[in-house]
This record gives structure tokens, C-alpha cells and sequence, in this order.
């Protein structure tokens, strides 16, 4: 705690504005999804963390680049073995 604050002090002195207490649940936005299918091109499409309803939409995305479900896109349930 001490080095952070020795290393705001220091970065306040140069004029930077430091923003605190800021909570970022670092899950990319469906654009930021959409860079990635982009830029990657995956041959595979498997959402890996989250509820149904969390994991759909990333499914649902997929879906525009041409992935099918069952087929590049999967859905996989905690336990369920996927083989290609």
C-alpha cells in the first residue's frame, strides 16, 4: 500500500489524474467479441465461463460469421467432453 501511494504522489506531481474505487468486470463488450472472431478467425467458437444466458449471446455473434451451432459453435455444460 505504501509503494502505491509513493507512486500516485509521483504521478500527481506530473499532473496525472488518478480515478480510484472504479470496478471493471473485465468481460470484453459484443464488439469487443466481434474484434476477436475477426482477428482470430477460430475454427471453433466454445464460450467458456458463465451461465446459458451469459454464454448465448457469444453464440448468438458466432452465428453471423457463419459459425453453426453444434457444427464450429458449441455450448458446453460443466463436465461435458467436447471431441473434434
Amino acid at each position: 500500500i505504501l509503494a502505491r501511494e509513493k507512486l500516485d504522489n509521483r504521478l500527481r506531481k506530473t499532473g496525472v489524474k488518478i480515478q480510484t474505487d472504479i470496478h471493471v468486470h473485465g468481460h470484453g463488450s459484443r464488439e469487443d467479441m466481434r474484434d476477436l472472431i475477426q482477428i482470430l478467425k477460430p475454427k471453433h467458437v466454445i464460450p467458456a465461463h458463465g451461465s446459458l444466458q451469459q454464454e448465448t449471446p457469444l453464440i448468438e455473434l458466432a452465428s453471423e460469421f457463419g459459425y453453426e451451432l453444434g457444427e464450429t459453435s458449441h455450448l458446453s455444460p460443466n463436465g461435458k467432453v467436447l471431441k473434434f
